[in-house]
């Protein structure tokens, strides 16, 4: 994350001292600012006290955080969110610059109270995900977003958590209360169609994403957290589709009928049927009114509106899964660890590698690519290492 340290700090220790507890608070930001866990920035003035009133190598660190000024402005305008560090007990937005008073870019943190409380932003940010494979895939998703928009000085800095489906609630809370760090958490909506004319209203999200939302409205403001649906089914679905194509010649070639249906939908409205669709288990059947009427028009639009809709129940599946020669409308694509694989491939090093990488993600899954890109840049970004 972005800390920006506010005109504040020179103004409040400029006439008194400053105590053992900021000493500490002060020297270890810039710790974790060598070391690669966050990016430092602030108001001159501050900086400048800082680097005269704290010892080696301390000093030396906000020194250099002073001297980098023009780029800690174009840091802080990429990111989406910036950590405002203050003194401040009436909060201003006129004692920051310009870009730090837009709507929803600053939160501003008490050093008092991160004192006080023992809240660990020196740490690097929590990213928590369903399993690790998921964190793993969010941060590859990053690193061509920082090759999308030629971001090169900048590290990506997480401690990645196991959420494990609907205990993702319970970590989420851990990591608040106890570990106390920034935390980033992003879990499947898994939502499994969207509007139709029928029923014009927003599905219904998944039990963990519920879950999750609302132990989140529980915890504190201290340390700032997000919780990030995505507005997909679930992950999977937003692998691009030559890397399923690949998947499938190289390692599952039972993918087949599963990837031909799927590469039917991308041509129905601008294939956003993709996201919806279950690449685990397809559709053997559908309770919900709202996902059936959803569903056939899409078979409609396809042209398929001859083909048999699935069962209302798991059990008649079941039993129509027995009989010889059935045909299934909405076939599964694979339950065999699709997204291990996709990491595989996506972690890519040379440059003719990332080129053609961006080609292939495809035009339904831009925006969102784009989305988590920025989100995680936002929480995880860090300086680079600095060795003496």
């Amino acid at each position: 994350m972005v800390f920006y340290i506010d005109k504040s700090v020179k103004d409040e220790l400029s006439i008194r001292e400053m105590t053992e507890s900021e000493l500490l608070f002060f020297s270890d930001m810039a710790s974790a600012y060598q070391h690669g866990y966050c990016y430092l920035c602030g108001d001159i003035e501050s900086l400048d006290y800082l680097s005269e009133h704290l010892g080696k190598p301390f000093n030396s660190i906000y020194n250099l955080v002073k001297n980098r000024y023009a780029e800690n402005g174009e840091v802080i305008r990429i990111v989406s969110k910036v950590c405002v560090l203050t003194f401040q007990e009436e909060l201003s937005l006129n004692m920051l610059p310009e870009i730090l008073q837009k709507k929803d870019k600053s939160i501003f943190i008490s050093i008092q109270l991160v004192i006080t409380q023992n809240i660990k932003l020196n740490r690097p940010c929590s990213l928590i995900g369903e399993n690790l494979t998921d964190c793993k895939f969010y941060k590859i998703v990053a690193k061509h977003y920082f090759y999308k928009h030629n971001i090169e000085k900048l590290n990506l800095n997480f401690h990645l958590e196991n959420g494990g489906g609907d205990p993702t609630c319970e970590v989420l809370k851990k990591v608040i209360e106890s570990d106390k760090t920034l935390t980033l958490c992003i879990v499947d909506s898994d939502r499994s169609y969207g509007l139709s004319k029928e029923y014009p209203n927003k599905p219904h999200d998944g039990n963990t994403l519920k879950h999750v939302r609302d132990v989140s409205k529980s915890l504190p403001k201290l340390p700032p957290h997000e919780v990030y649906p995505l507005h997909v089914h679930e992950i999977e679905n937003l692998i691009p589709f030559k890397i399923l194509q690949q998947i499938m010649e190289e390692q599952l070639p039972d993918m087949e009928a599963g990837l031909k249906f799927l590469k039917e939908l991308q041509e129905i409205n601008d294939g956003e049927p993709v996201l919806y669709y279950d690449f685990k288990n397809g559709f053997p059947y559908m309770k919900e009114k709202a996902k059936q009427a959803y569903w056939k028009n899409i078979l409609l639009k396809l042209g398929k509106d001859n083909l048999k809709m699935p069962p209302e129940t798991k059990k008649e599946a079941e039993q129509e899964a027995k009989q010889d020669n059935q045909l299934v409308t909405f076939p599964s694509l694979s339950r065999n660890k699709l997204l291990e694989k996709a990491n595989g491939i996506l972690k890519i090093k040379s440059i003719s590698e990332k080129e053609n990488m961006q080609k292939s993600i495809d035009g339904y899954l831009d925006t969102y690519w784009d989305e988590i890109g920025l989100l995680m840049l936002t929480w995880g970004c860090a300086n680079l290492p600095v060795y003496a």
